[in-house]
Protein backbone atom coordinates (compact mmCIF):
# COMPACT_ATOMS: atom_id res chain seq x y z
CA UNK A 1 0.00 0.00 0.00
CA UNK A 2 1.39 3.22 -0.94
CA UNK A 3 1.64 5.89 2.13
CA UNK A 4 -0.38 9.06 1.82
CA UNK A 5 0.53 13.06 1.31
CA UNK A 6 -0.94 13.48 4.41
CA UNK A 7 0.79 10.94 6.59
CA UNK A 8 3.92 11.59 5.03
CA UNK A 9 3.52 15.31 6.10
CA UNK A 10 2.66 14.35 9.67
CA UNK A 11 5.55 11.75 9.77
CA UNK A 12 8.02 14.40 8.57
CA UNK A 13 7.12 16.57 10.83
CA UNK A 14 4.98 19.09 8.53
CA UNK A 15 1.60 20.78 8.93
CA UNK A 16 -0.99 20.68 6.58
CA UNK A 17 -2.03 23.78 4.40
CA UNK A 18 -4.31 25.82 6.28
CA UNK A 19 -7.72 26.17 4.14
CA UNK A 20 -8.29 29.63 2.99
CA UNK A 21 -12.13 31.10 3.26
CA UNK A 22 -13.78 31.85 -0.32
CA UNK A 23 -13.78 35.82 -0.96
CA UNK A 24 -16.81 37.13 -2.64
CA UNK A 25 -17.68 40.61 -4.01
CA UNK A 26 -20.02 42.30 -2.36
CA UNK A 27 -21.44 45.82 -3.27
CA UNK A 28 -22.50 48.05 0.19
CA UNK A 29 -25.39 50.38 -0.76
CA UNK A 30 -25.71 53.26 1.68
CA UNK A 31 -28.82 55.44 2.34
CA UNK A 32 -28.33 58.17 -0.12
CA UNK A 33 -27.98 56.17 -3.46
CA UNK A 34 -23.90 55.80 -2.52
CA UNK A 35 -22.17 52.28 -3.05
CA UNK A 36 -19.07 51.05 -2.47
CA UNK A 37 -17.86 47.36 -3.25
CA UNK A 38 -15.48 45.09 -0.66
CA UNK A 39 -14.06 41.70 -0.67
CA UNK A 40 -15.75 39.56 1.82
CA UNK A 41 -16.54 36.16 3.01
CA UNK A 42 -20.04 36.65 3.20
CA UNK A 43 -21.94 35.46 -0.31
CA UNK A 44 -24.76 38.06 -0.33
CA UNK A 45 -23.80 39.83 -3.40
CA UNK A 46 -24.98 43.42 -1.98
CA UNK A 47 -26.02 44.95 1.38
CA UNK A 48 -28.05 48.11 2.40
CA UNK A 49 -26.52 49.83 4.62
CA UNK A 50 -29.66 51.34 7.27
CA UNK A 51 -27.03 53.08 9.28
CA UNK A 52 -24.36 55.21 7.96
CA UNK A 53 -23.18 58.86 8.12
CA UNK A 54 -25.30 59.54 5.51
CA UNK A 55 -28.61 59.06 7.33
CA UNK A 56 -27.24 60.87 10.61
CA UNK A 57 -29.37 64.36 12.02
CA UNK A 58 -25.93 65.91 12.38
CA UNK A 59 -25.31 65.20 8.66
CA UNK A 60 -28.63 65.97 7.11
CA UNK A 61 -29.91 69.04 8.71
CA UNK A 62 -33.12 69.23 6.91
CA UNK A 63 -34.40 66.22 9.29
CA UNK A 64 -36.58 66.21 12.12
CA UNK A 65 -34.27 65.15 14.45
CA UNK A 66 -32.30 68.40 14.54
CA UNK A 67 -35.74 70.73 15.32
CA UNK A 68 -35.35 69.04 18.72
CA UNK A 69 -32.36 71.15 19.47
CA UNK A 70 -34.58 74.62 19.14
CA UNK A 71 -36.75 72.70 22.12
CA UNK A 72 -34.02 72.08 24.21
CA UNK A 73 -33.14 75.63 23.96
CA UNK A 74 -36.45 77.12 25.25
CA UNK A 75 -36.14 74.81 27.75
CA UNK A 76 -32.83 75.62 28.84
CA UNK A 77 -33.64 79.07 28.77
CA UNK A 78 -36.73 78.44 31.24
CA UNK A 79 -35.07 76.32 33.66
CA UNK A 80 -32.49 79.35 33.81
CA UNK A 81 -35.25 82.04 34.58
CA UNK A 82 -37.03 79.81 36.93
CA UNK A 83 -33.36 79.35 39.11
CA UNK A 84 -32.10 82.79 38.70
CA UNK A 85 -32.16 83.96 41.58
CA UNK A 86 -30.71 81.05 43.87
Amino acid sequence: MKPSIVSLSSKMGLSPRPKTAQVFRQRIVLANGASYMINTTLPRPYVVSIKDITNMPLNNPDSYALSSVGGQETRRTKFEQRYEGL
